[in-house]
């Protein structure tokens, strides 16, 4: 169990559940699904506490916020994937 509360196994695991997430939400989102939709079908992949920062950063980009900013702003993103988005 402390294995994976080594600072370096934590961070890659963030890495692989963001990949798993955005992987599945740009295949919703290219099959014609709505963002905010898209983005309901996809959160299970992620852990409950980013699960939760999802429904915050969800509620921003419906009330207009631009998506790569409220990805960011609630840390369901990496440096990376924001530059790419």
């Amino acid at each position: 169990q402390a294995f994976w509360q080594l600072p370096w196994i934590t961070e890659q695991r963030r890495t692989y559940e963001l990949a798993q997430f955005y992987r599945t939400l740009s295949m919703l989102l290219r099959s014609g699904l709505p963002v905010i939709q898209a983005l309901n079908m996809a959160k299970p992949l992620l852990s409950p506490d980013a699960q939760l920062q999802l429904d915050v950063a969800s509620q921003k980009i419906t009330q207009g916020q631009a998506f790569p900013d409220a990805m960011r702003e609630h840390g369901l993103t990496t440096i990376v994937a924001h530059s790419m988005m």
